[in-house]
């Protein structure tokens, strides 16, 4: 029997490139979906609940949080470099709002599983990205807004296993994803997906296909959570920017390894949503 069959799931951002396929593959392992988005109802995919909410509004988390087992938080605010550098407030305000609102409301609903979509950007630059290392760097300048939110998400997810015993938290850190339901505006999309709208413009800002998503199809990320092991940290790419991720020490606090899917992915041709249900999957 699947591990998510007849499970309360809400997944908030299950309209977008990594929740939506995500959302997907939940509903036909057997979960009762719950997806929370800004988006348009019709961008949901079609089993799941849909509820239109602004997860900076704590009451509003706490309603969608109630009766969850398994929460993912993938909601966040997401823009070019260009973007960040010219409304930073616009990033970093909301993106710790959904970190500390989601991650409490989970945790006074009682929710068993939470995972928290942290990012690539809270890794310095480097040619290698060593992941246990994270804290011992400050973010790239380019991303030091967005990078360091997305720490405080992951101090936050620390502070809750040493003061309330939390330890089924799981953190990941997606880079360089692509494919469809990706932002293709060219105002504001990044690096990818402008390139692919160059090369076909065609595409709508928002469009549900790319038919440059194929090539590199069948593979995916680690499987991250593996019995066991709780409260992990997982960087979810193959490079950002030329760089590899490599794993520190297996024993420490993050690990990472890869193994083979497909859907959304990374320029590498891994796939996190993949990743993302087998996160919560192999916990018990």
């Amino acid at each position: 029997m699947s591990f998510y069959k007849d499970k309360s799931v809400l997944v908030t951002g299950g309209t977008g490139l990594i929740g939506r396929p995500l959302v997907e593959m939940l509903i036909a392992a057997g979960a009762k979906v719950t997806v929370v988005s800004l988006d348009d109802p019709s961008r949901a995919p079609k089993g799941c609940t849909f509820v239109k909410a602004d997860l900076r509004e704590f009451n509003g988390c706490m309603d969608v949080c109630k009766d969850k087992e398994i929460v993912f938080q993938l909601a966040g605010v997401k823009g070019s470099p260009a973007m960040t550098a010219k409304r930073p407030a616009s990033f970093f305000v909301p993106t710790m709002q959904f970190s500390i609102n989601m991650m409490e409301a989970a945790r006074r609903s009682g929710a068993e599983r939470f995972l928290f979509t942290s990012s690539v950007g809270v890794y310095q630059p480097a040619e290698v990205f060593y992941e246990d290392s994270v804290w011992t760097t400050f973010p790239s300048p380019n991303d030091r807004f967005a990078g360091w939110a997305k720490r405080m998400g992951e101090l936050q997810a620390e502070a809750y296993k040493i003061e309330y015993g939390w330890d089924k938290i799981s953190i990941v850190r997606p880079a360089n994803v692509y494919g469809p339901f990706d932002n293709f505006d060219p105002e504001n999309a990044m690096v990818v997906p402008s390139l692919i709208r160059l090369a076909d413009p065609r595409l709508h800002p928002r469009t549900s296909r790319s038919a440059r998503h194929d090539a590199g199809r069948g593979k995916r990320y680690q499987r991250a959570d593996q019995p066991g092991q709780r409260h992990r940290c997982y960087h979810q790419a193959g490079s950002r920017n030329g760089g590899q991720a490599r794993t520190g020490r297996p024993d420490r606090h993050c690990v990472g390894q890869r193994q083979a899917s497909g859907r959304c992915q990374t320029p590498d041709g891994y796939d996190p949503c993949k990743q993302l249900w087998l996160q919560m999957r192999d916990r018990h």
